[in-house]
């Protein structure tokens, strides 16, 4: 109980800032006001609350999955000094790196989806309509699409990871994620791959929840 009382405390800590970014981009920039535009463009379709709610989804996709995949790819490099290097030498690898950290820790771990239809996985019916809860970082490690599926390959032949969903309910911040990541962990490589050795300085601070977990701190050292 007391797990998800904390799990629910993050969940509103993270919605918390939301109405003061949407009034902040609005002063600064009122004709590209994001809920107005979204109720203007959509009159008589959208309501007010549906428009704030798009918002919101844009937002959280375009942070909450960034903001892991970053900590998740830095835990990385500073816990491999040799992966690091080779990052810091090779820096058009760096897609790769952030694909296969995408793929062995995606940014929530579990996603649900109704069946549409009849069907059996591993010997067990599912019927349609059923709610069925998906392991993302099971489902990435099927041996039957990934060689060696636990461990991180840069050299790994592009497949196609289930982290951000996929279809037509693939989440819409994935593609601004991969690029946001990858410039960041570019960055991290240029003014610190000369250093590595590098080392955590304490312990890493995670957040624990039903479908994240994620570091939520840690310092480094050299």
């Amino acid at each position: 109980m007391a797990a998800i009382e904390r799990a629910e405390e993050e969940a509103a800590e993270s919605e918390a800032p939301f109405p003061l970014i949407v009034a902040a981009i609005d002063s600064v920039a009122p004709q590209a006001a994001l809920a107005g535009r979204l109720l203007e463009d959509g009159a008589g379709l959208i309501a007010q609350e549906d428009a704030l709610s798009l918002v919101r989804l844009l937002w959280l996709a375009s942070t909450a999955t960034t903001e892991r995949t970053i900590g998740h790819c830095l835990l990385r490099l500073v816990e491999d000094s040799g992966l690091l290097r080779r990052l810091a030498a090779e820096p058009t690898l760096v897609p790769a790196f952030v694909e296969e950290v995408l793929r062995l820790t995606p940014p929530e771990n579990l996603i649900q989806r109704r069946a549409v239809a009849d069907a059996s996985i591993d010997g067990r019916a599912v019927r349609a309509g059923d709610l069925v809860q998906i392991c993302l970082p099971a489902a990435n490690r099927d041996p039957a699409h990934y060689d060696v599926p636990d461990e991180l390959r840069l050299d790994r032949a592009a497949a196609a990871n289930l982290s951000f969903g996929s279809g037509i309910h693939q989440c819409v911040g994935g593609p601004m994620t991969r690029r946001v990541v990858a410039a960041a962990v570019a960055a991290f490589v240029q003014r610190f791959g000369d250093l590595a050795p590098l080392r955590l300085a304490g312990e890493v601070k995670w957040v624990h929840a039903m479908v994240v977990c994620a570091p939520r701190e840690f310092r480094i050292a050299r």
